[in-house]
């Protein structure tokens, strides 16, 4: 209709006012980036995939200090996450999404639920803040006795995919809990999605100042859920998604001589001429980091590639073990590659709105009720949407 086209056309016009972004681009503090601090990194997040973290810890000369494993979500997912006692770092490191089941309920959360106000910190994804509450008390009783017996030592907060989120909000937490030297705390995340608002962004900037959020070319996890903006990214009065931490851009297959790019330009921590200045993504680019596939890598024991005739070996048990795995969980889809894209994008998009029609139900039926028995519809309680 005319009405509608009119109504629409407003809109594009105020847009770009209301997405103009308030930040202001300034150098990210904190330490320069360490190829070898983040491969190493890699290979704990791989390690939290595994029900048996054993053999990736032995390659790296460090120990399983505490596994834990529970429910986490409506549907009972397992949020998984591991501490480690390595050479010079207490390691936290947090298993990514596991499950279509999972992914799916992640994503839908992250739609429809409204932010979780975390206080000292700002406002988190509803979904993130559940999952990390379900595993958070039995880490930080660790981590304390851990800080006691080496104070010397490094903490770095690690994952991958929902594992980054989840190391991301565990170090902000443990930043704000405690007066840990910023020097000794790193966040080195993979694929990690975004967390939460502006004003979490700038707490964690402030708080984990050592922070890389490492991102494989087209990832897609990784600019979920969307921010607003029109060609960037912008804080939409607080109420946007965005990311904290510089990125760490590898625009192509992240083999040892490949390169990388830091991007520190504007606007600060979404850098537009890094991977955000990308429109299309795909999943493949998420299930792989170091030329790595991930969970893969983390079941089969992070099998090191030893040169020839050792190589066939090596090849051989990494296979069995993996196949092992996946026959003892025939149901768990560990490396979502038979997710179809078009089928998630449907699914969320149907909770969705049915989340958003409901919600708005609700919103008509208090605002009609209250209209009858007072006579006016504008009162101070009455019921706003989660949108």
């Amino acid at each position: 209709s005319v009405r509608f086209s009119t109504m629409i056309l407003f809109f594009l016009l105020l847009l770009p006012i209301f997405t103009q972004s308030s930040i202001q681009s300034a150098p990210q503090p904190g330490f320069n980036f360490d190829r070898n601090l983040a491969r190493l990194s890699l290979e704990y997040a791989a390690a939290s995939y595994a029900d048996d973290p054993w053999p990736c810890l032995r390659n790296n000369n460090a120990t399983l200090v505490l596994q834990v494993n529970v429910p986490c979500d409506a549907v009972r997912d397992k949020c998984w996450a591991i501490i480690v006692d390595a050479p010079q770092h207490i390691v936290v490191a947090f298993q990514g999404t596991s499950s279509r089941t999972q992914l799916i309920t992640e994503l839908v959360e992250s739609i429809t639920s409204p932010k979780h106000q975390v206080p000292g910190i700002g406002s988190v994804q509803r979904y993130f803040f559940v999952a990390l509450e379900s595993i958070a008390k039995p880490i930080a009783q660790k981590l304390d006795k851990l800080r006691d017996m080496y104070p010397e030592k490094s903490v770095l907060f690690t994952g991958h995919s929902l594992g980054g989120a989840l190391a991301s909000l565990a170090a902000a937490e443990y930043a704000n809990a405690t007066k840990i030297d910023p020097s000794k705390l790193y966040l080195v995340t993979f694929g990690q999605p975004r967390v939460g608002n502006y004003e979490y962004a700038q707490s964690v900037d402030r708080m984990v100042p050592n922070t890389w959020r490492i991102v494989h070319k087209l990832d897609l996890v990784a600019h979920v859920p969307y921010c607003v903006g029109l060609r960037t990214c912008s804080d939409f009065l607080n109420h946007s998604p965005y990311h904290h931490g510089t990125e760490v851009w590898f625009p192509n297959s992240m083999g040892d001589g490949d390169l990388y790019r830091v991007c520190d330009g504007t606007p600060l921590d979404e850098d537009a001429s890094c991977s955000n200045g990308h429109l299309l993504y795909n999943i493949d680019d998420h299930l792989r980091y170091f030329d790595k596939h991930v969970s893969d890598y983390g079941i089969a024991g992070c099998p090191v590639d030893p040169p020839p005739p050792a190589a066939k070996r090596s090849a051989t048990t990494a296979r069995k073990r993996l196949t092992n795995y996946r026959s003892r969980r025939p149901a768990l889809n560990r490396t979502l590659e038979d997710m179809s894209e078009l089928e998630a994008v449907a699914m969320i998009t149907e909770f969705a709105v049915a989340r958003w029609a409901r919600d708005y139900a609700d919103y008509v039926w208090d605002w009609w009720h209250r209209k009858n028995e007072t006579g006016s519809g504008f009162d101070d309680e009455l019921i706003k949407p989660s949108w």
